[in-house]
């Protein structure tokens, strides 16, 4: 088994060292830049104690000193793990006392801070700059691994009880490159990234960290949310030719006249995080004479492995499992079902998780003989293509018949432009009998007259065990600190339902 340093692997030697690697609004980097104010950060560590596999919380947004602080710590063997930087203090303890960590690198009124941990407790607190004093440009003394070690590790959403830590190796990495990044995307140095999804994603960090990296290409990074103006105002000033993007964006950006100048620059558009709705994927194609290609990742599996491809996409599908990795849709009882049957969606491949941090007993669980329980429901179809179905968690039944929100959704989601998101989740009647309630955001000023089209939709393509009870409009559906639904509390939202 080989050793190995991401960090070397991409820095020590940089085959163009005068050659961005980040592009921000704060400055760009070049890669011989980047190598030194790593190297000079890994080697305050060295001096500050931080000793190899401690765990290093990255809680910043996306910048170059998010970068630099990961892969400085990569570099002297400990573990960086980047959260939300926007996390509540509850499970940002909750994350700090569960990977016992021995640093919290965070930035407050512009000021960027590492906080030092001894025995569970705050010893010390420094700035960058001060702790940049006690490092070397000159630094070279990386700590190689076995390439199935722990080199980092990530957090689960937690939309299903506390967050978990998933461990993941430098094999892991860079595997998700192969068989994504270049294998389905065709990735090479001279492109340049620009992802929406943040580092504290799976999908965002492979994006924008490992992609870039391992390829010799370049980076946008923006430190601010997402909004449609300035993705646009990105996408123009920057250029990327590889966007990473979720499909509420892409339905806000469809309408903009400013659009199709934006990504003349842009030759793949990925999409990942929620459901592609079949009628944005044609609309996006015929207008852009390119198709977005949706896929399937999760933080156990480090990024996407199922995806389709530019000369094979089509609505509705996800696509095929990425080469090297293998899917099977599965009942209950885990036998695998026939094509075209719904059922749990299992995986094993390369990048596959080296489990939960010290917790084996949700491991075992989800973890068996090298498969991976994703908690999605998908059929398969001849071909051997995917289709998602929705969280298993999300099902309900009504009248003993399952109510599969995800379809139901797609459905609306397509038939309606004017709905931004919306989420069907199970209520009780006036009887205590469970009964299916309809939420949506929307852009529409004559909400009474969505309302009678969508419960009109309903009536004429939905059986009665799938029709809502109630549909209500909010202006935001209930999120957790990583930007996932909450699909619980959506059935306390009853009160004045439209």
């Amino acid at each position: 088994m080989s050793i190995e340093n991401l960090t070397a692997r991409w820095l020590a030697e940089p085959k163009d060292p005068e050659k961005v690697v980040i592009y921000s609004e704060q400055g760009n980097l070049t890669y011989l830049s980047l190598q030194q104010q790593v190297c000079q950060l890994a080697g305050a560590f060295e001096t500050m104690k931080l000793l190899e596999n401690e765990r290093v919380i990255i809680a910043m947004d996306d910048s170059s000193a998010l970068y630099i602080s990961f892969l400085a710590s990569v570099a002297c063997g400990a573990i960086p793990i980047v959260v939300n930087p926007k996390l509540s203090k509850e499970n940002l303890t909750f994350i700090i006392n569960d990977s016992q960590a021995s640093l919290l690198i965070s930035k407050q009124d512009d000021v960027i801070q590492f906080h030092f941990y001894h025995n569970m407790k705050l010893s010390k607190t420094i700035s960058l700059d001060d702790l940049l004093s006690f490092g070397v440009l000159n630094w070279n003394n990386y700590h190689y691994k076995q390439e199935d070690d722990i080199a980092f590790m990530q957090y689960t959403s937690g939309t299903t009880g506390s967050p978990k830590g998933v461990m993941h190796s430098s094999k892991n990495a860079l595997s998700s490159v192969r068989f994504f990044a270049k294998d389905v995307l065709h990735a090479n140095s001279a492109d340049r990234f620009y992802s929406l999804a943040k580092s504290f994603f799976g999908y965002g960090l492979g994006n924008s960290l490992f992609f870039p990296l391992e390829c010799g290409a370049s980076v946008v990074l923006d430190a601010d949310w997402p909004s449609p103006n300035r993705v646009l105002e990105n996408l123009l000033r920057y250029r990327p030719s590889v966007f990473f993007g979720v499909p509420a964006m892409y339905q806000a950006l469809l309408s903009n006249k400013s659009t199709k100048e934006a990504f003349a620059s842009v030759r793949a558009t990925v999409s990942a995080g929620a459901s592609l709705p079949e009628k944005l994927f044609t609309s996006w194609e015929a207008e852009f004479n390119t198709p977005i290609l949706d896929g399937l990742g999760s933080t156990e599996l480090c990024h996407i492995f199922c995806s389709q491809k530019s000369d094979s996409a089509q609505a509705g599908s996800l696509g095929k499992a990425l080469q090297e990795y293998d899917i099977e849709i599965r009942d209950q009882q885990g036998n695998v079902v026939p094509n075209d049957v719904c059922g749990n969606m299992w995986v094993k491949g390369p990048s596959l998780s080296l489990g939960y941090w010290q917790n084996p007993s949700a491991t075992e669980i989800k973890f068996q003989s090298g498969w991976y329980n994703t908690g999605d429901l998908a059929t398969r179809d001849k071909r051997g293509c995917i289709y998602f179905k929705g969280r298993s968690d999300d099902l309900f039944k009504v009248n003993g018949r399952w109510v599969i929100p995800c379809d139901i959704e797609k459905g609306l989601l397509s038939e309606f432009s004017s709905v931004i998101e919306l989420a069907i989740v199970p209520v009780l009647d006036e009887n205590g009998l469970t009964k299916a309630a309809l939420f949506i955001v929307t852009n529409d000023n004559n909400v009474s007259s969505l309302l009678s089209d969508i419960n009109n939709w309903c009536q004429m393509n939905l059986s009665n065990y799938q029709r809502p009870l109630h549909i209500k409009v909010l202006s935001t559906l209930p999120r957790n600190d990583n930007g996932k639904v909450i699909r619980k509390l959506l059935s306390l939202e009853l009160d004045g339902v439209v």
